[in-house]
């Protein structure tokens, strides 16, 4: 895989994000990178937030090698929600007033 370009662009027509797949309006900023992968060049277009998310968490240095893909960026979010749920709900339960009286 060869990334050839990667910027931003504000969308003249509406696309699909990449990696969510979720709508990328006309008028709107996201992000795009220009590759080539065994002889087929192709645009992979994201949300900026997506693409923050797959930065922040790496995406980009653990894929295999046909890049980052959907799946894995969903698996990803999924995963970081239940962590987020998860904490919000030991913290609601520490600051319980009978569960710091039972300590």
């Amino acid at each position: 895989m060869e990334i050839i370009k990667v910027g931003n662009r504000k969308a003249r027509k509406n696309h699909k994000c990449d990696f969510c797949n979720g709508d990328i309006p006309r008028g709107e900023e996201y992000c795009y990178s220009t590759i080539k992968n065994e002889g087929a060049v192709y645009t992979w277009k994201t949300h900026i937030k997506c693409n923050d998310i797959s930065i922040r968490y790496d995406m980009y240095e653990n894929y295999d090698s046909d890049g980052p893909d959907s799946y894995g960026f969903k698996k990803l979010v999924d995963e970081i929600l239940f962590d987020l749920e998860l904490t919000e709900k030991i913290s609601i339960l520490y600051n319980r007033k009978d569960y710091n009286n039972n300590i």
